[in-house]
């Protein structure tokens, strides 16, 4: 299970260890939508559904959840659980669960724009919100 809530303050996608390897990734949520091997200066990607996931040698650096829609899925074996409806996801809402828990964050000034804003956590979770609605979840492996 993938609680909403532990992927915004922790970066935590359940039972998935964070150091996680590629096959670690196929042990937890079965065999991907979309296997695409590394290429020259292109990651390997697991894609399942919503969530997608970027290796390097093996070793997941990255992982991606869009939330563009009003319903996503994530393929295979876990579960994304817990998580509001579009309405319940703006920058506020999301801006005081961090402050809740306690986990430090700022506006990614490149990235954010007058219809985007980028929020990085400390815990190296990207927040990314059209028009103040989450919209994508990005976790930074390669930091831990």
């Amino acid at each position: 299970m993938i609680r909403f809530v532990d992927v915004i303050v922790a970066g935590s996608l359940g039972d998935l260890p964070e150091c996680a390897t590629t096959d670690d990734v196929i042990a937890f949520l079965g065999s991907p939508e979309i296997h695409e091997s590394a290429r020259k200066s292109y990651p390997e990607m697991l894609v399942y559904g919503d969530l997608e996931f970027h290796a390097r040698a093996g070793q997941i650096q990255e992982a991606f959840i869009s939330l563009a829609g009003d319903a996503f899925q994530i393929r295979g074996t876990a579960k994304f659980e817990e998580v509001p409806p579009r309405e319940e996801r703006t920058l506020a809402r999301i801006l005081a669960l961090l402050s809740e828990a306690e986990v430090g964050f700022a506006m990614h000034a490149i990235m954010s724009d007058e219809d985007q804003t980028v929020i990085i956590t400390t815990n190296h979770v990207h927040l990314a919100f059209y028009e103040d609605v989450l919209t994508r979840i990005g976790i930074d492996f390669s930091t831990t």
